[in-house]
């Protein structure tokens, strides 16, 4: 037995309406916020409003039960958690893994199994944060277990929150309540600072880390602490402190009228707010639930809300990957399978294990297998041969990476990638030994850049076997090919490694090139040039200690490449800037025709869209290396007439949005020899 106990609770059903239509607000407005991203941009606050309502739910659960046996209590506890949240999750997984493999091509599965396995486990949070995937970013909209974050959140303090409970409760005297408020208030502080700085620092990790997002469900947390009985809230001073919330609320917004998801904002405080003051309005307030009363489709959405929220990003991805959700009859009918399925698991899943008679060491031990089963089941699906399962034509989407023995391939294969380096890696000296291919007879190809300027390397390949050339291969994610620090936006990450490589791969050149030898860089890999309305803003660029305004770094790579032409003018060496290839807004792999998906118009652009990129590249062009430079437009060779696409005559041609695949690729080598037999002379 624990050293002392609470005042016993009166027995009687502990539902609550009010909570239920708050479960609705939150689920609609996620679900809306999904389906209408550019509309309902704020509906992803709908998670905060969750996490209130789990922590005050929960740890009023916990506080009711605190005089059993320690052991009995907390595995109880888990046993409980176990029962509301695995079935429902492991269904839902399942079923979804199952229309993955069928709807989704083979080469896209990767990322999305490792989501599917992290969320069965409960850390898909951390296995988005580790990969660096900004919720925001429409990418992940084609990724059917992203919501499964939220959970991993909420599993995550599920396991440390009811231990310091126990603890704060055992080493306590009756005061108990009170040293746990402070207690948990403290830890709730220190986690919103963290978020704070996070915001600046880590935009990424503050919206995935658990510890940032404790504040959340500890507000919960400390409003259960201190409700005591039910029907008397903080001795008479609820209604008050509701008001104080909801005032606090008010200033918040009036504070910051309009708000920045990428930056510091109040807008989490304010929804954590009315949340926590709506919850103390509704506790021992009859009124307020039986107004709640009168809010029967919230009511419902609520009771679904579990259920809903599992279910309407997994329908939504898979619509998205088959269809067009711009079209309202596609929006009605994915609404209409969302609830027709939630229901489905509400009723023949969620409520069948929730309220199952199983005793808790069963319950405990079935998690534990069903965990182990449903890691195996997708394994067997993810390894399972493309043409076994994949409803489509699979041999359409095998020619996007190179095989493992090509030549220099593991500058593209994104699981086994030594030549192009990321955000935490370093230039060995030892590493051109592996990511070059360097002829002494005949001419050499030097690949600088960005990823897009790495996506050539299958071309440069197919030229250099048909012309006897040799080439490197070395390039760098996100940066801009200029000597200075850069700043990636996304994680607000110092990333001193574009000015290390820049400078590294200009000093290959100048100790290895040879007459007649050509320096090749994407168009993307340039900063673009600013407008002057936008010459005065900072740019995220540092020289030294100071960040320049984009008409600062604009001079400044000017100046770089002006240097670095010259030098190599003087030995005969070219520089051949490549120019733009078009941008889609959906994966190239949505793009294949198929006898279940609709054609979309996002899968083609007008190639005059790239008129205006190339005319800056142009300008660049004869600035930088007006005798020695030369534009090749692989546009040319990729659009037909007007329009450009990212499935034609065959082949797909992008991996996703913006990178070319390898038969993309590959068939821009026909083009690009011509043009050397062009500048050839000239740059000889």
């Amino acid at each position: 037995m624990m050293p002392h106990s609470i005042p016993a609770v009166e027995s009687r059903t502990y539902y609550r309406a009010d909570i239920d239509v708050l479960r609705g607000i939150a689920v609609i407005s996620v679900v809306l916020y999904h389906l209408f991203p550019q509309t309902i941009n704020s509906g992803f606050l709908g998670v905060d409003i969750f996490f209130v309502i789990s922590g005050y739910v929960v740890t009023q659960a916990l506080v009711r039960n605190l005089s059993l046996n320690w052991r009995v209590w907390i595995v109880e506890f888990y046993a409980r958690r176990i029962k509301r949240i695995l079935p429902a999750l492991y269904f839902n997984v399942i079923l979804t893994a199952i229309a993955v493999r069928l709807l989704i091509p083979p080469s896209d599965l990767s990322s999305i199994f490792k989501t599917a396995g992290a969320a069965v486990v409960g850390v898909s949070n951390i296995a988005l944060l580790y990969a660096r995937f900004d919720y925001f970013n429409p990418e992940l909209a084609y990724n059917p277990f992203i919501q499964t974050w939220s959970l991993g959140v909420e599993e995550q303090f599920y396991l440390v929150f009811p231990l310091l409970l126990m603890l704060v409760y055992f080493f306590s005297n009756s005061h108990w309540i009170r040293r746990a408020t402070i207690f948990f208030a403290s830890i709730s502080l220190l986690s919103l600072l963290y978020w704070v700085w996070l915001q600046y620092t880590a935009p990424v990790a503050s919206f995935y880390s658990p510890l940032p997002r404790f504040w959340e469900l500890l507000s919960g947390s400390l409003l259960a602490l201190n409700s005591g009985s039910d029907s008397r809230p903080f001795d008479g001073k609820g209604w008050r402190l509701s008001r104080v919330l909801l005032a606090s609320a008010l200033l918040f917004m009036l504070m910051q009228p309009s708000f920045s998801i990428s930056g510091v904002t109040l807008i989490n405080v304010t929804v954590v707010a009315v949340t926590s003051a709506l919850i103390l309005f509704g506790t021992g307030n009859s009124r307020a639930r039986y107004f709640s009363l009168l809010l029967a489709p919230l009511i419902w959405c609520g009771r679904l809300s579990y259920s809903l929220y599992l279910w309407h990003y997994s329908i939504l991805t898979l619509f998205r990957w088959n269809g067009d959700l711009n079209k309202p009859s596609n929006q009605l009918l994915s609404i209409f399978l969302i609830f027709a399925v939630s229901i489905l698991s509400y009723r023949f899943v969620e409520i069948r294990f929730r309220y199952s008679s199983l005793s808790n060491w069963k319950t405990i031990f079935f998690g534990g297998f069903s965990a182990i089963s449903v890691l195996l089941i997708l394994a067997a699906l993810y390894f399972l041969p493309p043409s076994a399962i994949y409803l489509g034509r699979s041999e359409s989407h095998t020619k996007l990476w190179p095989p493992a023995d090509a030549p220099l391939a593991k500058s593209l294969s994104g699981s086994q990638r030594e030549c192009h380096l990321e955000y935490l890696d370093s230039l060995r000296p030892d590493i051109m030994d592996r990511c070059s291919s360097i002829s002494k007879e005949s001419s050499n190809f030097y690949l600088i850049g960005n990823s897009l300027t790495q996506h050539y390397v299958p071309m440069i390949d197919a030229v250099s076997r048909q012309l006897g050339t040799g080439y490197t291969a070395l390039t760098i994610s996100s940066c801009r090919m200029t000597s200075a620090v850069q700043t990636i936006q996304a994680l607000n990450f110092k990333y001193d490694l574009c000015r290390q490589y820049f400078e590294f791969m200009t000093d290959v050149v100048r100790r290895s090139a040879k007459f007649n030898d050509f320096v090749l860089i994407g168009s993307r890999s340039i900063l673009p040039q600013p407008s002057k309305q936008q010459a005065s803003e900072l740019s995220g660029i540092f020289v030294g200690a100071k960040e320049l305004t984009r008409g600062e770094a604009y001079e400044k790579m000017i100046q770089d490449w002006t240097s670095f032409a010259n030098e190599l003018r003087q030995r005969g060496i070219s520089l051949i800037f490549i120019g733009p290839t078009p941008a889609f807004l959906i994966p190239g792999s949505k793009c294949v025709p198929e006898w279940f998906r609709a054609d979309d118009a996002q899968c083609r652009v007008l190639k005059e869209t790239l008129l205006e990129e190339t005319t800056d590249l142009q300008n660049f062009v004869s600035l930088v290396a007006p005798r020695n430079g030369y534009l090749w437009l692989p546009s040319n060779e990729l659009c037909m007439a007007d329009w450009c696409k990212s499935f034609a005559e065959g082949k797909l041609l992008f991996r996703d949005q913006i990178h070319l695949s390898l038969a993309g690729s590959e068939s821009l080598a026909a083009g690009f020899i011509r043009f050397l037999r062009d500048v050839r002379p000239q740059g000889g």
